[in-house]
């Protein structure tokens, strides 16, 4: 979501769902708007925001760092990640170029894409925070269980 929509979209939240917490999770997006976590939280503000969760690199990245639903997307027993915050191009290219090269075809757009990992492939970001290489996942699980805690 384009930043200068994020608080119309808060407002709209809080008066339709009016939520217990508002958690907005957003890319580092480093080659557009934002060169480091801090600048990006800036650009987004915090204004009826309860926590901020920046991406290391991508969103996607934590895709390839759940294992097991990359491997039942894939239908590929063997597929790991190693580095799923350092892939050589951005995790979204990646996960395309993995869909072509072993699916015949690509991810369709990141929303179909995401309840398709989701809904059909059982993506858990907890699995996720458990990769090694994955610490911005790992610190969106550790923030959120600390969230529900207040």
């Amino acid at each position: 979501m384009c930043t200068q929509k994020i608080g119309i979209y808060i407002q709209k939240l809080i008066i339709q769902a009016q939520p217990d917490k508002v958690v907005v999770l957003a890319d580092l997006d480093p080659e557009r708007c934002a060169p480091c976590i801090t600048e990006r939280k800036k650009i987004i503000g915090e204004q009826n925001i309860d926590l901020v969760i920046i991406a290391r690199k991508a969103i996607e990245s934590w895709f390839l760092a759940d294992t097991q639903a990359m491997i039942k997307w894939l239908d590929k027993a063997d597929f790991y990640e190693d580095k799923p915050e350092e892939t050589s191009s951005m995790p979204w290219d990646y996960l395309k170029e993995l869909g072509i090269k072993y699916k015949g075809r690509g991810t369709g757009n990141k929303v179909q894409c995401a309840r398709m990992f989701i809904n059909q492939h059982g993506f858990d970001v907890k699995r996720a925070a458990k990769h090694p290489a994955c610490p911005s996942a790992r610190y969106f699980v550790a923030k959120m269980c600390a969230l529900g805690q207040t």
